[in-house]
């Protein structure tokens, strides 16, 4: 069975609950192991990162100019190219699984 909101401890269900069938075997999707460790990771990430987003970022106002020059600064061209060319090579990588590209 893929790992969800019942194994976090969300929604009221409890940490680890497992469907059986009349033999004793788990009942689920035989086929994506994988994805329910990916959903537990996920969800285990949320649970972790909930406590920093609620603390929230220091704001101070700017102008996009005095912005653009302080991250040249602190991050170089580099800053300013790289998260393009991540998301470009994100999107080759999902472009290559079956259905979704």
């Amino acid at each position: 069975m893929p790992f969800g909101a019942a194994e976090c401890g969300l929604a009221g269900a409890p940490v680890g609950v497992v469907l059986l069938g009349e033999a004793g075997e788990e009942v689920g999707d035989e086929g994506h192991h994988d994805l329910g460790s990916l959903e537990l990771a996920s969800c285990c990430n949320i649970i972790a990162l909930t406590p920093l987003a609620l603390r929230g970022v220091r704001y101070t106002p700017a102008s996009a100019h005095d912005l653009l020059r302080r991250n040249l600064t602190r991050y170089g061209i580099g800053g300013l190219i790289s998260p393009f060319l991540g998301i470009k090579r994100i999107d080759l990588l999902i472009s290559q699984i079956p259905g979704l590209g």
